[in-house]
């Protein structure tokens, strides 16, 4: 089903003729319960339908990634035509270390300075600056090198910064947990309205009882969304033991 047809039926179900043209059922409000359902049952599953993966092309010396819908990197891989190598995560500890490693001056060369290879290892920016407006712009030799491993801030993406910098064109494939696209015009659809139509309008319909009528009234609903979510989970688990062959000693 795409957005029209999801609108559609949530205004039949709920009545709320008020949230859309009622000739053309064209969006007249409804549209941010569908939205938010959406969200809502995202972060209720760790598994397949959110698992993705995302891809992209590196450019020599590129050392920072943006990525959109991201919920958590899990997995990232730098790809070559003759190879394929899993990137280590960098924590606070561990960023200084090699930092030091690809940077003549980790205090005050900045990282768009650092020597260049395969990445080996990657640290995640998408911690939120304050005040968020800052330009990053300071003038400070102490402070540029930090800069980097901070901004840009975006809090509609998560950023990563690799280490070494490219030494050529490499492609990147980052698993974790994603959003999926939002749904904003009447032909689009996703994961949720293609194959778990039902459950985005229950998840739509509980927005709304949250909004209108207090928590209390939304345990019929989320009793139903939970119902279906444990199927969905089942499959996952199927799938995922299904590939398992032999006992791990």
């Amino acid at each position: 089903m795409n957005l029209l047809q999801i609108r559609t039926q949530f205004v039949k179900i709920s009545g709320r003729y008020d949230l859309v043209n009622p000739s053309t059922f064209a969006d007249a409000g409804a549209n941010f319960y569908i939205q938010q359902g959406q969200r809502s049952l995202e972060r209720r599953l760790n598994i397949n339908p959110t698992v993705a993966k995302f891809y992209d092309d590196l450019t020599t010396g590129q050392y920072k990634v943006s990525i959109s819908n991201c919920r958590a990197i899990q997995e990232v891989w730098i790809l070559s035509s003759e190879s394929r190598t899993e990137v280590k995560r960098l924590g606070d500890y561990d960023l200084r270390a090699i930092h030091q490693q690809y940077v003549s001056n980790m205090y005050t060369s900045p990282l768009s300075t650092m020597e260049t290879g395969r990445p080996s290892h990657y640290y995640i920016t998408n911690l939120r600056r304050t005040p968020e407006t800052e330009a990053g712009t300071l003038d400070s030799a102490t402070l540029s090198s930090y800069l980097d491993t901070s901004y840009p801030y975006d809090p509609a993406n998560t950023g990563i910064i690799l280490f070494p910098r490219c030494q050529e064109a490499y492609g990147i494939e980052v698993k974790g947990l994603f959003y999926s696209p939002t749904l904003s015009t009447d032909t689009d659809s996703n994961v949720w309205s293609a194959n778990y139509p039902t459950l985005l309008i229950w998840a739509a319909l509980r927005e709304l009882e949250i909004m209108f009528r207090g928590s209390k009234t939304v345990s019929s609903w989320e009793s139903l969304i939970e119902g279906e979510l444990i199927g969905i989970e089942k499959d996952a688990i199927e799938q995922e033991i299904n590939s398992i062959n032999t006992l791990e000693g």
